[in-house]
Order: structure tokens, then sequence, then C-alpha cells
């Protein structure tokens, strides 16, 4: 999906230059962001140049030749999926907009968020020519599949920490079992239980805590 975008009121809107995870913000003319999927699809870094074919106001047929000026890696999947932006004044410039916008978005300072009831304000100005829509009702499919994300990701670490949890008590009895002659004689030499006890209690510990290290290297060495 092609957006325009106004490189300068976004930045009190979407703020999407703040999700940019490389290259920048339409510092130069005749420059493309790319959502970080896409990027990643299409094998594009900062710097090459992408061949954009649109359809113009008056139905032309129009082609752009656009160096790719940053990457950004949004919250919304989507966004990273299936959404290019452009600078708004080159866009008219090019397709003969003449000013023209499909949509124009509004914020009331919170980021992302535009209140019902703010949305209710503009629509009394703008009449009823046009259609004011709030963040969540625009976005209520994107919300839902975000909140689904986030329960998954919990039910996901809780049995995750259940399994490790498992794996542990499992070593550490069996250690227990195996060391029976061991701690008889620690006995004998005037260890007391509670010290036996704490010897176990640090082995676990360290055991969890090289184990996590272990699994953290691993997942950024994967990821």
């Amino acid at each position: 999906i092609l957006v325009g975008v106004d490189k300068e009121r976004d930045k009190n809107v979407f703020r999407i230059s703040e999700s940019l995870c490389d290259g920048t913000w339409f510092e130069n003319e005749e420059e493309i962001i790319l959502g970080s999927k896409i990027a990643e699809k299409l094998n594009l870094k900062v710097g090459d140049i992408v061949t954009l074919s649109t359809t113009g106001a008056m139905g032309f047929a129009e082609t752009l030749d656009l160096e790719v000026g940053g990457i950004i890696n949004s919250e919304d999947p989507q966004v990273n999926m299936s959404q290019v932006f452009v600078n708004l004044s080159d866009l008219d410039s090019y397709l003969l907009l003449e000013g023209g916008a499909t949509e124009i978005a509004v914020s009331d300072g919170i980021p992302s968020v535009a209140s019902k009831k703010l949305a209710d304000k503009v629509q009394n100005i703008i009449g009823p020519e046009l259609d004011a829509k709030y963040y969540e009702e625009v976005n209520e499919d994107i919300i839902a599949i975000m909140n689904g994300d986030k329960g998954s990701s919990f039910i996901m670490l809780l049995f995750l920490f259940i399994i490790a949890a498992a794996g542990i008590s499992n070593t550490m009895i069996m250690a227990v079992m195996e060391r029976r002659k061991e701690n008889a004689m620690l006995r004998a030499l005037g260890f007391s239980r509670r010290s036996i006890v704490s010897l176990f209690v640090l082995e676990g510990t360290l055991t969890g805590i090289i184990g996590a290290l272990i699994g953290a290297l691993l997942a950024l060495f994967v990821m």
C-alpha cells in the first residue's frame, strides 16, 4: 500500500519516524520508506533504487524511481508487511493530486490514539459529507490481533516457565537421591541439615542461571 505522508506533521500524529530501524526520515527528495518485512522480502537496503508503478489523479499511469531512504520496524505488523511511504509533496507533484488526500489523520496528543470524543468534534466541523473515525474504530481488527498475540505470548511464556521449573526440580531430585551417601558423610563431618540444603539450593540456582544465559544466547543467535 502506497501511503503519502507529510513528513513534518506526521511527527505529531503517527510518529512513524520513531519506528526507523535504518536510514533517515525523508532527509532528501525522491525517497521512499519501506516496511521492514517488505525490505526483507525484496532484499532491499538503504540507498537502493525502487521502481514504483502507480496511477495519477487523472487515471494516467506513472512510474517513479525512488531511493530507499529508510526502513521502519513498527509495532503494527501490517505496516511492516504491506506499507511503503513517500513524501506527500513528491506524490502531489508526480501524480497531480492538487493538494488532494484520501485521509487526514488528527491526533489529540496521545501517540497513535485519537479518542471518540475528538472524532465527534471533528465530525461536527467537517459536516456530513465526510466521515470522522477514531483510531480504535478504524483499526479494530489490528488491535484485536495485537491483543491476541499478547495473550498467546503470555500463555507460551507461562508454559515455558513451568517446563523449566519441572526440569530443574527433576534434576535436583535426582541429584539428592544419588548423593545420599555423600550427604550422610557430610552429616558425619559435622555439617548441619541447613548447610546441606543450602548447598543444593545454591546448585539449583546456578543451574537455572546458567541455563537461562545459554538459552538467551542461543535465542539471540537464532534471531
